[in-house]
């Protein structure tokens, strides 16, 4: 049956009172961003232009009732002040503070920003907050002038700051405070601080404490310690491999079980195919997917890497698929990912993704490996790293790891032609 909306007089579901669900939306995303004067801001049209256009309406009043997000969305509107990343940054930093950022972001309210180097900011003041005035003098100019220094440099070359990178920074000053807090707990200084002390703080932790060298190198360059050895981390041969016929069988499943998720499917496929890794392959744009007339490529730093047919097509299919994402997520038209996250801004989660794809029954990480190790058996080091984003040095590894040289293949392709397309033979035809 046929309903009207009384209010608009369009047809179609009624939410209430004969009243349509756009009409309902508008009047509760209006009361959400409405001052106490029941005016909503210039700073917030945007926003409200943005929510009563979703193609889903019941979405969003749904998500208007229930959400954590939407009520503390209510209460920055309700302070009748501009919000600026700065207001924000004042709040607890939640996972529905972060998600309603990243709203404000998408909708044009605030100007982007790079969130996990701005976030290490204000979790270095946190948790420098209550350490003794000693250690914060030598930590915090460590922190700002050395790890943050090098996290800002990164995220101009690569053009934004990854969560895995942020993590490994965090792990650079945590790891000071904890040398610093021992020596503490023995009645030592930095300055006093030797070798044969050093190598038992190190023997009495995890490898983790290796983390340290830079700190050490930064406070000797600067006179507050004596120059210390930190030994390396063995590289040692994968501990964690899935075997070949296991890869396959895995690889497969992805590329003909329907029963899998369509973005699980086509992640699995890459990493298990071409051993890439998952936040690269999270980090792919729908411009790179390349078609022809006869074969579809995916292009990967400059290089266009042929993908199977069957693989083409899931890909060809996840980028025509609606509807997966969240009503919010899709209101910006153009989010550019092909594997978007719940806000249209970012790519999605790696952790999210990894774990969905543990419970599917795929190893992603073993399965990575097993790739790897496959290609390296069948490509030089050099267009290993292309392929797969290793550094060359790890590229080298994992080729000699497979046993190859690869002296005669360098020395007849030094007469070729420089262009390459990648694409296994092995695959070719899954």
């Amino acid at each position: 049956m046929t309903y009207t909306c009384r209010e608009c007089g369009r047809s179609g579901e009624i939410h209430c009172d004969q009243r349509c669900f756009r009409c309902v939306l508008t009047e509760r995303v209006i009361d959400l961003l409405a001052d106490a004067d029941g005016r909503v801001a210039q700073q917030f049209r945007p926003l409200l232009h943005a929510l009563t256009r979703v193609e889903n309406p019941a979405t969003v009043v749904g998500w208007l009732a229930k959400s954590r997000s939407a009520k503390l969305l209510r209460d920055l509107a309700a302070a009748a002040e501009p919000i600026t990343h700065d207001v924000l940054d004042q709040q607890p930093q939640t996972q529905p503070l972060h998600y309603i950022r990243e709203v404000l972001v998408t909708t044009g309210v605030l100007t982007a920003r790079d969130e996990h180097l701005e976030r290490l900011r204000s979790w270095l003041e946190r948790v420098l907050a209550d350490k003794p005035s000693h250690h914060i003098r030598v930590v915090k100019p460590f922190a700002q002038w050395f790890v943050l220094r090098r996290a800002r440099r990164s995220a101009i070359r690569n053009g934004d700051y990854r969560r895995g990178s942020a993590d490994y920074a965090r792990a650079r000053i945590l790891i000071a405070l904890e040398l610093l807090a021992w020596l503490d707990q023995h009645d030592l200084t930095l300055t006093a601080l030797t070798q044969s002390v050093l190598d038992q703080w190190l023997e009495d932790g995890t490898t983790t404490r290796r983390t340290v060298r830079y700190f050490l190198g930064w406070a000797y360059e600067r006179g507050l310690a004596t120059k210390l050895d930190v030994p390396m981390t063995a590289r040692t041969a994968p501990a964690v491999l899935l075997d070949e016929d296991d890869r396959i069988a895995q690889l497969r499943r992805c590329l003909t079980d329907e029963t899998l998720g369509l973005d699980l499917r086509v992640a699995g496929a890459l990493i298990l195919l071409f051993a890439m890794p998952l936040t690269r392959v999270l980090r792919l744009r729908d411009t790179d997917v390349i078609r022809d007339v006869d074969n579809t490529h995916l292009l990967i730093d400059g290089h266009r890497l042929l993908l199977p047919p069957r693989l083409a097509d899931l890909i060809q299919q996840l980028q025509a698929r609606t509807g997966a994402r969240s009503t919010l997520a899709r209101i910006d038209r153009t989010p550019g990912w092909l594997f978007p996250g719940q806000i249209a801004t970012r790519p999605a989660h790696d952790n999210a993704v990894a774990s969905r794809l543990q419970r599917a029954g795929i190893d992603s990480f073993a399965g990575r490996n097993g790739a790897r190790l496959a290609l390296a058996a069948d490509l030089p080091a050099s267009v290993l790293a292309d392929l797969t984003g290793l550094h060359i040095t790890t590229a080298l590894r994992w080729t000699t790891w497979a046993k190859r040289d690869w002296t005669q293949f360098v020395a007849a392709r030094a007469t070729s032609d420089s262009k390459r397309s990648f694409g296994p033979n092995e695959h070719d035809r899954l």
